[in-house]
């Protein structure tokens, strides 16, 4: 009888042991799976237009979207409290700012560069 309370009451120490564990590790699994999103619009600094089919990309990670029409964008997937952006689009700088997690009204302008080409040549053999 004596050996069978024991096994009982070590089981019951062992769950009660697991079950501290389990409760105290739970909430840590939740935030580390808490994810947010940062919005927003890219727009020429020189017209204020919107800049469609821009790259923004959240740094150090794969996430990554494209601006529509009206230059609006959404990165979603987003963990921690803030985010290094990087920004692109043809014929302007890049930029990289920092948002806060959450954040849903960037504005973000991007200034224009100059495209230096190659020289291109065109041969014709002509009649």
């Amino acid at each position: 009888m004596a050996t069978v309370v024991r096994t009982v009451l070590r089981a019951g120490v062992n769950s009660g042991v697991l079950l501290v564990a389990l409760a105290w590790l739970l909430p840590l699994a939740s935030l580390k799976a808490q994810t947010g999103s940062v919005s927003g619009v890219v727009n020429d600094s020189l017209t204020g237009r919107p800049l469609p089919e821009s790259v923004v990309r959240a740094e150090g990670t794969t996430i990554t979207s494209r601006t529509n029409a009206q230059g609006q964008f959404t990165l979603v997937g987003l963990t921690g409290t803030t985010v290094n952006i990087v920004v692109t689009h043809l014929g302007h700088q890049p930029k990289t700012l920092s948002a806060t997690v959450g954040a849903n009204n960037l504005t973000i302008l991007l200034p224009r560069t100059l495209l230096r080409l190659d020289e291109l040549v065109i041969y014709w053999a002509g009649r």
